[in-house]
């Protein structure tokens, strides 16, 4: 014998009957949400780092920069020794700021922390013609960039997986 149930009751009914796999599957979903929160967080905090990592070296070579001109350049100047980008071919001659500069940048990059330091111009010296300039897009859209804002500090966040 057929019997009418209106909806509600067929409803309580359910919900009765399944109340334990309702609640897990509201529990899933709130695991779910919390685990994509969590790992968005994560991905905020790293990138936020590396930012404030990356304007801390960029402070710093800035410094070592200016310091090396300022107080070693100067100085060696009017003693007769030679400031050069080849300084490695004459006895006695100490490199370029830029050189050295570039020349750090690459030691930095030999380690294995990740970080990179470069010097952009899109006018390389003569000698730098092969190595220097804007050879990539970054080069080049940093380049842009600095045209457009400057002084201001920009920084890019890569994320690469392997």
């Amino acid at each position: 014998m057929w019997q009418f149930i209106p909806k509600s009751s067929y409803f309580k009914q359910i919900v009765h009957t399944q109340i334990i796999v309702i609640l897990a599957m509201l529990f899933g979903l709130g695991v779910i949400l919390m685990l994509w929160h969590v790992d968005r967080l994560q991905s905020d905090l790293v990138e936020s780092m590396a930012l404030a990592d990356a304007s801390l070296y960029n402070q710093a070579l800035t410094e070592f920069r200016t310091l090396y001109t300022r107080e070693v350049v100067e100085r060696v100047r009017t003693r007769g020794i030679e400031v050069l980008h080849n300084y490695q071919d004459i006895e006695g001659a100490i490199p370029l700021p830029a050189t050295l500069s570039i020349e750090l940048g690459q030691r930095i990059g030999l380690h294995q922390s990740g970080a990179e330091a470069r010097l952009y111009s899109a006018y390389p010296y003569p000698w730098r013609l092969d190595t220097g300039g804007l050879q990539d897009t970054f080069a080049r859209e940093a380049w842009e960039f600095f045209r457009r804002i400057f002084p201001r500090v920009s920084g890019e966040f890569l994320a690469l997986t392997f």
